[in-house]
């Protein structure tokens, strides 16, 4: 291009800023500029390269030479890409004299919105005279109004189910809970009244046994109030998400439990979670204590596994040498209070706990167990919190 001619150079400015995708060529038809948008979505049109290195003409057939472009400059020119061949535009021939050139005004022709999307085009991108744009960005713009309304209706419908199904539970748990709670208080209560009518003639050791049974039901009364506390707590925490070492989180567990004959064996490297760590605790604090309470021989042996499942979801499986369940009782042992036996000392809220959390996160989970075989707890949680956008 000629750069000494300043009154040119001023033409060609203006061209960049009024018609994003024009094309100058020389009466050789060769390129000699492209406006700022061309190389965007027909970048083997560049200076140096021939009008029909770049286009193949639909209409006129001909445009071999200045002529046939001046004869066309009355109408539409209409040409496709030699590269891109689903891509066409129309085209204004405008003959420039001094110096010699064709300028031709550009123009993409569009018909669907995907297009658009697909060429990542703006709205600015286009022509000031161009009025397809006005129309495809309407319909590009009421497409996504559309879509993201039909996204807030999905997570509203979400959250309304989430709720339901947390009202339905609470409502559920409440029952149970007054129950529970009412028995033990009633216990405390009578054992008081006793206590008092007979002090007199009660001996010290009488009285020290039923000093002891107080404080036995009043720990019981505290740490049934912590666990309902807890279980009405999940994913309430004050503090923020943060990545979790999972497999130390573990190993920290099984070491308070202060237990010289149980042991923890990793089938393969624990991935890393990004949750609460208050419920993670818990989680896994539920399922060892378990493990740990009801072994067999003395002796418990804890195995854990991990793998990924679909939707970025890690399914673990904790596996115990325990004294297993039998299968009628691999639901009832997800209930609020239900104890199989009266073995060990227990609130009966080790398993619920556990429901509680995973279902909370969207995950799922199950029983393995036969009686004397030991028990598969298998239960999934999500990689990242992040990633559960109807949690709230």
């Amino acid at each position: 291009m000629n750069q000494e001619n300043g009154a040119w150079k001023k033409e060609v400015d203006l061209l960049d800023q009024l018609f994003p995708f024009h094309i100058i060529l020389d009466f050789d038809l060769q390129v000699i500029h492209t406006g700022p948008k061309v190389y965007k979505i027909h970048s083997s049109c560049k200076i140096g390269s021939t009008f029909l290195d770049c286009f193949t003409p639909l209409r006129p057939k001909e445009l071999k030479h200045p002529e046939d472009f001046e004869n066309a400059s009355h109408s539409i020119i209409i040409v496709k890409s030699t590269v891109k061949k689903d891509l066409k535009f129309r085209i204004q021939a405008v003959m420039h004299e001094e110096p010699n050139a064709i300028i031709l005004l550009c123009s993409p022709i569009l018909l669907k919105v995907q297009e658009v999307k697909d060429l990542d085009l703006k709205f600015k991108d286009f022509p000031v005279h161009d009025t397809l744009p006005d129309f495809l960005f309407m319909l590009y713009a009421q497409e996504n109004t559309i879509l993201e309304t039909e996204e807030l209706a999905r997570k509203f419908k979400h959250q309304a189910e989430r709720l339901e199904k947390m009202s339905e539970l609470m409502r559920q748990f409440s029952s149970i809970v007054a129950h529970n709670l009412r028995s033990p208080i009633m216990g405390l209560k009578t054992l008081h009244n006793f206590y008092i009518d007979q002090f007199e003639n009660l001996t010290e050791d009488e009285k020290g046994n039923y000093k002891d049974k107080f404080l036995e039901r009043t720990d019981y009364l505290i740490s049934l109030t912590e666990k309902l506390w807890k279980f009405t707590s999940v994913g309430q925490s004050i503090r923020q998400p943060r990545e979790l070492n999972v497999e130390e989180l573990i190993v920290e567990i099984i070491e308070q439990q202060n237990k010289d004959d149980v042991k923890v064996e990793f089938e393969n490297k624990i991935p890393n979670l990004i949750l609460f760590k208050e419920d993670v605790v818990e989680l896994f604090f539920n399922v060892i204590s378990n493990a740990i309470n009801y072994r067999s021989n003395g002796y418990c042996m804890i195995t854990i596994s991990s793998k990924e499942i679909k939707n970025d979801f890690i399914e673990f499986t904790i596996s115990d040498n325990g004294i297993g369940i039998e299968k009628k009782y691999h639901d009832k042992v997800f209930k609020p209070f239900e104890i199989l036996g009266k073995k060990y000392d227990s609130l009966g809220m080790g398993l619920t706990m556990v429901k509680r959390i995973v279902e909370y996160y969207e995950g799922e989970v199950r029983l393995e167990s036969e009686l004397g075989k030991g028990t598969k707890v298998i239960f999934s949680l999500p990689k990242n919190i992040e990633q559960l956008g109807n949690l709230e």
